[in-house]
């Protein structure tokens, strides 16, 4: 399923941003306002860390894959205009470990376990996905919320979008299975959108989703959430996700450590800082 063990992907554009944003579903503005992210810890638009994710796994691909479980630990943000050099680091038949790197600093590790597909996602033909209605976004503190609270987020697939998220080249398929593609964007959607930009940063992914590789014409996705547990001491925020309609079967958690203002320079350290 590997075509290659090293890719450098990117930069990653204003326009990959926003094509991801459509797709996801996230509008977290530390990825989308210029105004706000030069006010967070890091000073400037972060790419999202699940298109970096995906976008590298594409690169070395070289046959349709399905995406069946992630865990991922995002080190330090890929900032807009940043480019990525992937590299695999071990594999077995059906697990891939990457290593994810930014002007010499590591930026993600994670696994990855695929299988083949029956037949690749090739982008569709849809190209106003700018229109498509935002989610309110939450400006809520760790505080604020209740253990146990549930909600839902949809999806509707936008393989255009999808595309040019991945810095695909318009004749190029997606290789990855695009409803699984959704499923997992969703999954940091809900950290992402309930904790947006200067309040969290979203350290980690683990969640695994199945779907029957034959039905290529599924046009949404929709991913409940419970937020399990809520740890003051740890400043850190667990959520439960779960399948609330459509052939999408996911589970999992995704977890987001709030950072207290005395840790955000020992965040910093390493990557670009806000600029003065």
């Amino acid at each position: 399923m590997l075509g290659k063990a090293h890719a450098n992907i990117g930069p990653f554009g204003d326009e990959n941003v926003q094509a991801f944003a459509a797709f996801s579903r996230d509008f977290n503005p530390l990825h989308l306002d210029e105004v706000y992210a030069k006010r967070s810890q890091f000073g400037q638009r972060v790419v999202y860390g699940i298109q970096v994710l995906v976008a590298g796994l594409e690169a070395i691909l070289d046959e349709p894959c399905q995406l069946t479980r992630i865990k991922a630990r995002f080190v330090s943000p890929v900032l807009l205009g940043e480019s990525v050099e992937v590299l695999v680091t071990s594999q077995s038949d059906t697990r891939v470990q990457l290593r994810y790197s930014c002007k010499g600093r590591i930026a993600m590790n994670a696994a990855v376990w695929l299988k083949p597909d029956s037949c690749a996602q090739v982008p569709g033909l849809e190209s106003n996905y700018s229109g498509l209605p935002q989610l309110v976004l939450s400006q809520r503190s760790l505080d604020d919320f209740g253990q146990g609270e549930e909600g839902q987020i949809a999806c509707p697939i936008n393989r255009t979008a999808l595309s040019k998220a991945l810095l695909k080249m318009e004749d190029c398929p997606v290789l990855i299975n695009s409803a699984q593609a959704a499923a997992y964007s969703l999954c940091s959607a809900v950290v992402g959108m309930r904790l947006p930009g200067k309040l969290a940063v979203f350290i980690g992914l683990d969640a695994s989703a199945n779907i029957d590789a034959t039905d290529v014409s599924v046009e949404a996705v929709t991913l409940g959430y419970r937020l399990a547990n809520i740890s003051q001491e740890d400043r850190t925020l667990t959520t439960d996700l779960f399948p609330s309609s459509g052939p999408v079967r996911i589970h999992g958690s995704a977890t987001a450590h709030v950072m207290k203002p005395d840790q955000l320079d020992a965040a910093n350290s390493g990557f670009p800082t806000k600029p003065s």
